[in-house]
């Protein structure tokens, strides 16, 4: 683990070098980003739910690994080191992130959930995981706090 007080990344190195460059910027929540597959990530990430944004980058992406992640308080699971800017900032703007991966890994989270308010995510979900990009379809569903619908999600499981 390393970073400063507002930033921390857990994982195994080498990290993506250019990683931490991207988690800068003004930050009113402490961040963690974890590398994963990493050997404790679900319980690195369960003891800093909620106090902190969590931040997944997958090298090797897993829908069951997703999907535990999510559980366990990751609002954004990323497969491309690319992408990282941008899912620290919708987390700042109250947005979650998901890769398709992830996403697949939502729509059945939230179907097995049986919650009817999920639905719109599910369906997000269900787009990005067809290989849409997750922030074309939630600005365009109309659906805004998509990291409380995931909070809403753990709750129910």
């Amino acid at each position: 683990m390393t970073g400063h007080q507002r930033i921390e990344i857990i994982g195994t190195e080498p990290w993506p070098g250019h990683a931490a460059r991207q988690l800068g910027g003004r930050r009113t929540r402490r961040l963690s980003l974890l590398i994963a597959p990493a050997a404790g990530s679900f319980a690195a990430v369960r003891e800093r739910y909620p106090e902190r944004d969590i931040v997944v980058l997958a090298a090797e992406p897993s829908a069951i690994e997703a999907a535990l992640l999510i559980y366990a308080g990751a609002d954004a699971y990323l497969t491309d080191s690319g992408d990282l800017r941008s899912a620290v900032e919708s987390l700042a703007a109250g947005e979650a992130w998901l890769s398709p991966i992830a996403a697949a890994a939502v729509c059945r989270l939230a179907r097995l959930a049986g919650d009817p308010d999920l639905d719109r995510l599910a369906g997000i979900a269900r787009a990005v995981a067809g290989g849409h990009p997750w922030p074309t379809v939630r600005r365009a569903s109309g659906l805004s706090g998509t990291r409380s619908a995931l909070a809403r999600l753990r709750r129910l499981l």
